[in-house]
């Protein structure tokens, strides 16, 4: 919820759609900008929205998912789950190889270089994702071997991810995890050759040439910070289908280069928020998903893991002083908007109860005496807001100063909206008012990723809470058990809701696809098909 999708430009799935009546242009280019830089060519390593769309449009893990959410085949050609649920094995699509472009061979040189992918390419992806901690290990934490490898136990080898012959990987848990496959199914499963990492050690990934890939496109060119060219994979033989001969990303300084160059036609796609919205748009248009912008507490920052000071903070807020900003299409009740909870159903019916801090002096009162208790030192806080909010948000810090005295100082930095992520990179704020994407599917998502930026949620009972979260998912009806962490978060003074914002789809003239907000956090260009006019 927090550290893929927290991104201004959320990202969406893009599905193949079959069209009738119509002239597909093959050799067409696909072309989108981007408020985004490049560190990285590894998908294990991708987090931004280019680093992301370039790994789910160059590589193919073993598993994807359609449409409506749900998992589907990729690069494996069946897999079988045990009655017990603890071991997964996967069969390989026997036709996949790695492409070896031209920029490639260069690293490769003479060395006889096998490039078939193989099931010991995914063990030595997984096994990167755990002993880095890379994004999506924390589901990984359920294979056998891998608590005694990080509490230092173990080593890697005893880590039961096993290829048990080149086309079959063997999966085993030390109990049911219901999101193994999800995790699979995103980069944090894609394969990569331990061959060729190994002749490009130093630089792996930092290059075209020093990265290859075995998706429908391989990545052409990458001139940093400006562009990124991927090119149809012309030795791909899996299941998804490149319609474009080329995807070009550019990257942008500012969200409204990229409003008027899509507005020009220069884009063929578009996502953006509310304030950026286009009169008269090419194409069209469709609200895709919500964002919550809310007060967040940093609790690993100082004086903020004080759960008595944060619960003092918000309850003396009075919220009739904040002003809606223009990126804000209203005002939040909730975490997550009912209409896009998915899990094995659409749950838009369900009925929330209103979460959020009410005014009360006399309890902000109260818990401000237990956290002086707790606190020795004066409280200085760092408060990040966007510059729209500076007005409403020195209005609260007044409040707090006549309620609580000299005791609390504050510092307000103020920050553009496009710029957020680099103010959560900084980790410097006590509190903010920050964006959190609204869609997840468990109970155990959301406190799994309010435990990562913004919110650094470090409280003693979250591992317990946590475990609490992941049985209810058995609980029939699994909206319950988000709703409740979300009154936990609340309470106990991490987030509080305050405006919603909304997310909307643009596609050009030429340009048509299926969206789809309940899955995963890229783009797969590769299937948005352009046709010809006639």
């Amino acid at each position: 919820m927090i550290k893929r999708t927290i991104s201004f430009v959320l990202c969406l799935v893009l599905v193949l759609s079959t069209f009738s009546s119509c002239t597909l242009l093959k050799t067409a280019q696909f072309n989108v900008g981007f408020i985004d830089k490049i560190e990285t060519l590894d998908p294990l390593k991708a987090t931004g929205d280019a680093e992301t769309i370039s790994a789910v449009n160059c590589f193919e893990g073993l598993l994807k998912f359609n449409q409506n959410g749900e998992i589907q085949l990729a690069g494996a050609t069946k897999y079988s789950i045990s009655g017990d649920g603890l071991t997964y094995t996967f069969s390989l699509n026997p036709k996949a190889i790695w492409y070896i472009a031209e920029a490639n061979e260069g690293i490769i040189g003479e060395v006889d270089f096998d490039n078939r992918v193989t099931a010991n390419d995914y063990v030595y992806s997984i096994k990167k994702v755990i002993s880095e901690q890379l994004e999506g290990y924390e589901n990984y934490s359920y294979i056998r071997g891998v608590k005694e490898y990080y509490n230092g136990e173990g080593d890697l080898d005893s880590i039961l991810v096993t290829a048990k012959d080149d086309l079959t990987l063997e999966i085993i848990l030390t109990e049911p995890h219901s999101e193994i496959l999800s995790t699979l199914g995103e980069t944090a499963g894609f394969p990569s050759s331990e061959r060729f990492a190994y002749l490009a050690e130093g630089f792996y990934g930092t290059t075209p040439s020093a990265i290859i890939c075995n998706g429908p496109y391989y990545i052409a060119e990458c001139e940093k910070g400006k562009k990124l060219t991927l090119k149809r994979n012309p030795k791909y033989k899996g299941r998804t289908k490149a319609n474009n001969s080329q995807i070009n990303l550019t990257m942008e300084n500012k969200r409204k280069n990229v409003v008027a160059k899509y507005a020009s036609n220069a884009y063929d796609i578009l996502l953006t928020d509310s304030a950026n919205r286009i009169e008269n748009p090419n194409g069209k248009i469709t609200p895709v998903t919500d964002t919550v912008w809310g007060i967040v507490s940093n609790c690993s920052k100082g004086v903020m893991k004080n759960e008595n000071l944060r619960k003092a903070l918000l309850s003396a807020i009075d919220y009739s002083v904040i002003a809606t900003p223009k990126f804000a299409t209203g005002m939040a009740t909730n975490f997550v908007a009912p209409d896009l909870i998915v899990t094995e159903k659409h749950y838009s019916k369900f009925t929330f109860d209103p979460i959020g801090f009410d005014s009360d002096v006399d309890k902000a009162s109260e818990y401000m005496i237990l956290a002086s208790t707790q606190i020795k030192e004066a409280v200085n806080l760092n408060i990040y807001v966007p510059t729209s909010l500076e007005s409403s948000m020195n209005k609260i810090c007044n409040g707090w100063k006549e309620l609580f005295g000299s005791n609390i100082t504050t510092n307000i930095v103020t920050f553009d909206v496009d710029e957020y992520e680099k103010v959560i990179e900084e980790d410097d704020y006590h509190m903010a008012i920050l964006p959190i994407h609204s869609d997840t599917s468990t109970a155990v998502s959301v406190l799994r990723d309010i435990s990562s930026p913004p919110c650094n949620f470090t409280d003693n009972s979250y591992e317990s809470l946590l475990r609490a979260a992941e049985v209810s998912l058995k609980e029939p009806i699994k909206a319950t058990a988000i709703n409740e962490c979300e009154k936990y978060l609340v309470s106990s003074g991490v987030f509080v809701p305050l405006f919603l914002a909304s997310t909307d789809l643009y596609l050009n003239d030429g340009v048509t696809g299926i969206y789809n907000t309940a899955t995963q956090n890229a783009i797969y260009f590769n299937s948005g098909d352009k046709q010809s006019e006639s």
